[in-house]
């Protein structure tokens, strides 16, 4: 699943439904933000 916020991508994958990945990147900065939260 992609979500178009602004000048940023936001990449959600969910893993099984124990792992929630989201990877944004900004498309102006040409930066990459990679965040993992753990759902127990």
């Amino acid at each position: 699943m992609s979500v178009f916020y602004g000048n940023k991508y936001i990449y959600i994958v969910n893993n099984n439904n124990e792992n929630l990945c989201i990877l944004i990147v900004d498309l102006h900065n040409k930066k990459t933000a990679f965040g993992i939260a753990a759902f127990g």
